[in-house]
């Protein structure tokens, strides 16, 4: 065999007399022709590096087809488990995701549950203040009263908010989320 000694022209002639039947073959089993052109070039690479060894071959067509099987094989296992990685990737993420979506709404109704604890001027302080984002000034002029006795019932407001969540906060809802929470409101 000429290319055995490193002939380019011999190497050349082999891939044009191979290719195409080799590129069906592997397009066959890939059903991708990306994969398959990749797989080809691979395998011709290959021949081309083991050069030497060809002559001791017994049957070239043979070999060749039974190697691009396997890289073919090989390609198509590597990229299932490139495909079950991003998979598995995206399920965990979404898992992830729901998983903060239900803490999240949980510590939401949590809140909701301590400002109905208020009394009517506390609640009334916290809404305008917290969750409407009007000034001290601005909440004494809706409630009709002075900016000190805003600021004392947010005040009372803010502590019975903390120790109602305090005392009913479920263990494993990790702390940064309820700091992220938190911040939203105070």
């Amino acid at each position: 065999m000429q290319i055995a000694s490193g002939d380019e022209a011999a190497f050349t002639q082999l891939m044009r007399a191979k290719h195409i039947g080799v590129y069906h073959a592997v397009l066959r089993l890939t059903g991708d022709q990306w994969m398959a052109e990749e797989v080809v070039q691979d395998l011709f690479l290959k021949v081309w590096m083991k050069r030497d060894t060809l002559p001791a071959l017994d049957n070239f067509t043979a070999w060749l087809n039974t190697v691009a099987e396997n890289m073919a094989l090989n390609v198509i296992k590597q990229s299932l488990r490139k495909k079950n990685d991003v998979k598995s990737w995206v399920a965990d993420f979404y898992k992830e995701i729901n998983q903060e979506e239900i803490q999240e709404n949980a510590l939401t109704d949590l809140l909701q549950q301590a400002v109905q604890q208020l009394s009517p001027r506390q609640r009334e302080a916290y809404q305008l203040i917290k969750e409407q984002g009007y000034k001290r000034e601005e909440a004494a002029l809706q409630m009709n009263v002075s900016a000190e006795t805003v600021k004392s019932h947010l005040e009372q407001a803010m502590r019975i908010i903390r120790a109602y969540c305090t005392s009913r906060l479920d263990k494993s809802i990790p702390i940064i989320l309820i700091l992220t929470e938190a911040k939203k409101y105070l």
